[in-house]
């Protein structure tokens, strides 16, 4: 008896072929529509309409090309950096627009309340990676989003709830959004990924600025226990600039004699291949932006079990151990800081300032041995580095470089340095008010630029091909052909012991 003469009851009236292709070409269909809204969608044709409906799933699909040399521009952001429509012919002369292929796409844009940061991270055991986002409202929340191995996003999960706030003994846990209104956030700010032990630098224990317990801990994976790097740090707020000179050993012996404070609002950080932890901190009471370096991070021992972990609450400080320093203050500024991005070439981490007017880059040097004679070894050759048109605060010495000012090009930024992300080829991606700037660092230009529809609050380069752009309750991204910064994990350098 064959499925074609069976009766209607218990029986399928179709010869088995064709229940096939009534299974089989749908889920096809859903497949390929599927797939294409992963890849960000294609543009057929230039968008007009600047408005943005947050259900709509493919939209900023015009380049501005900001270059001298408009064909040229073009080129390169073809080559290196985003996918032009190959329908567009705007990259012949005398244009100052281009058509992308593949547009802005909207992710996620419900669930989302107060995003602050956001980080790629490695999973070797998937086989791919995942978006971790950092929500500062309430007690803190970090959320998960991946699109999986299948053509269906997983979308948005929750990784780890009370992120910012547990136990109340520093600051009052909050399930409102009023304290972050007010100045006093109780929820998560920056992350970033301690590679130690590991072959991948996007791979590791996830480390969490909690603002509500007022320190910088790292998760420890097997024992759940969360280790304190960062409780205490110089307050510069105690600098007087009408009593300091600028002799750069009077400002060092000043910075070693301060008193210290909590850490109080960090929302960026950062491992050096070098296995220090990079942390941009604003301090509300004397409005002052400061990059702060814990030098031989990866190196700090782990709390072995979660009875420790909440003893380590009531902390005031991390006790210094195993021959490791104490947090210092790197640079600061009477101005914003944005967050921090290691260069191509690990030997120099990038900031974007916002500082009398200006918006700058600047670059800082990275080298295995900056805790050694950073602080103490002040030799003629260091102070001859220094720049000397740099903003600074009396008693902290500061030695960027201005890798690039952007003040012409943002005059929009409304106080705010904005956020980037390298690329490994050296292009950056710097989203400041409501645009996003295809920077050239080396030939000091600004290629071209996109809108998006919302102020940004983090950048993240994925290893899936996309830019990840969150504001503060949407997740965006745009397809690229920028890769992250890779960044080696055996150049860790251990601490001097002695």
């Amino acid at each position: 008896m064959t499925a074609s003469t069976l009766s209607p009851k218990g029986r399928i009236g179709l010869p088995l072929a064709s229940a096939w292709c009534i299974v089989f070409l749908p889920a096809l269909s859903y497949f390929l529509a599927t797939r294409i809204l992963q890849l960000g969608g294609r543009s057929s044709g230039v968008r007009t309409s600047s408005t943005f409906r947050p259900d709509e799933s493919i939209t900023g699909k015009i380049l501005r090309l900001h270059a001298s040399d408009a064909t040229h521009a073009c080129r390169v952001l073809a080559r290196d950096v985003l996918f032009v429509s190959k329908e567009s012919t705007s990259c012949a002369p005398h244009t100052d627009t281009v058509a992308l292929q593949y547009g802005l796409q909207t992710v996620q844009d419900s669930g989302l309340q107060q995003v602050v940061a956001t980080i790629w991270r490695h999973d070797s055991e998937l086989g791919r990676g995942y978006l971790l986002l950092s929500d500062a409202a309430n007690n803190g929340r970090i959320w998960r989003w991946e699109v999986g191995g299948g053509p269906i996003a997983i979308g948005k999960t929750l990784h780890l709830d009370h992120a910012g706030c547990r136990s109340g003994q520093y600051r009052p846990c909050s399930n409102s959004t009023a304290a972050v209104a007010v100045g006093e956030p109780v929820g998560s700010g920056g992350m970033a990924i301690d590679f130690r032990s590991k072959e991948h630098a996007a791979e590791g224990s996830l480390v969490v600025a909690e603002w509500g317990e007022g320190r910088v801990v790292r998760l420890e994976p097997h024992t759940g226990a969360r280790t304190p790097l960062i409780i205490q740090v110089p307050d510069v707020c105690e600098l007087d600039d009408n009593k300091l000179d600028n002799n750069t050993n009077h400002h060092q012996t000043t910075i070693r004699s301060l008193a210290n404070r909590r850490i109080e609002h960090p929302t960026s950080l950062v491992f050096t291949p070098f296995g220090d932890l990079l942390v941009t901190d604003y301090v509300a009471a004397c409005q002052t932006s400061v990059l702060i370096q814990l030098n031989h991070a990866v190196h700090v021992k782990p709390l072995e079990s979660l009875p420790q972990s909440r003893e380590a609450h009531s902390w005031s400080a991390v006790a210094a151990s195993d021959g490791l320093a104490p947090p210092r203050i790197k640079y600061a500024t009477a101005g914003r800081l944005g967050n921090v991005a290691i260069a191509p070439d690990w030997t120099f981490a990038y900031v974007p300032a916002h500082h009398n007017d200006r918006v700058t880059l600047l670059k800082f040097q990275l080298t295995p041995q900056d805790d050694d004679h950073d602080t103490d070894d002040l030799t003629d050759n260091h102070e001859k580095r220094e720049a000397k048109d740099q903003p600074r605060i009396a008693g902290v010495r500061t030695e960027p470089e201005i890798a690039l000012d952007l003040t012409q090009h943002v005059v929009w930024a409304n106080q705010e340095p904005g956020h980037i992300a390298v690329s490994q080829s050296g292009y950056i991606f710097w989203a400041i008010g409501t645009n996003v700037l295809v920077v050239d660092v080396a030939n000091q230009s600004v290629l071209a630029s996109f809108a998006i529809p919302d102020t940004p609050t983090s950048l993240t380069l994925g290893e899936d091909g996309f830019l990840y752009i969150a504001t503060k309750q949407t997740l965006l991204r745009i397809k690229t052909r920028a890769k992250p910064v890779k960044i080696p994990v055996n150049l860790v350098v251990r601490p001097n012991m002695a």
